[in-house]
């Protein structure tokens, strides 16, 4: 078994974090410059698609708004980066554990997993035809209550 203190200090695990976390910082830093640079060409070269835009040109459009200067500071584009990566690993990571969560829940209830799939089978049919009833209308997942309830945590289960 390997002391604690050796496997924190490993010189190969220390190397691999500097040099992915090196990476994503300039992944991201070259997607905040491409933005910045579609921002400057004009707004109409700026890709919108219904109404949404991506996290990125709104914090460009909020450092314009606010900055006196026409130039983007390295301490902005640090702070975006930073900010970035947390949405990108923290948002993804947090979604995935609290579906292992909720269902290792539903296994560990089987009364609530038998409401969960009445209610999904009542509002969506048979299990088969659920993608395509989603798609047709996705104002049908707002007739989940109890599955919403569960998901938000405002249920105990028996």
């Amino acid at each position: 078994m390997i002391p604690l203190f050796m496997a924190t200090w490993n010189p190969v695990l220390r190397f691999g974090q500097w040099y992915y976390s090196r990476k994503m910082n300039n992944y991201i830093g070259n997607v905040i410059q491409e933005r910045i640079a579609l921002r400057k060409a004009g707004p109409e070269m700026m890709k919108r698609q219904s109404g949404r835009r991506p996290a990125i040109d709104l914090a460009i459009d909020e450092y314009f708004l606010t900055s006196r200067t026409g130039s983007v500071s390295n301490e902005f584009k640090q702070v975006a980066i930073d900010q970035m990566r947390t949405c990108l690993f923290a948002g993804h990571d947090t979604s995935s554990s609290t579906m292992c969560y909720i269902y290792n829940l539903l296994d560990v209830h089987p009364e609530a997993l038998a409401k969960v799939r009445k209610e999904h089978d009542d509002v969506f049919g048979p299990s088969e035809k659920a993608a395509e009833a989603i798609k047709a209308k996705p104002q049908l997942l707002n007739e989940l209550p109890y599955s919403t309830a569960i998901i938000k945590g405002e249920l105990s289960l028996p």
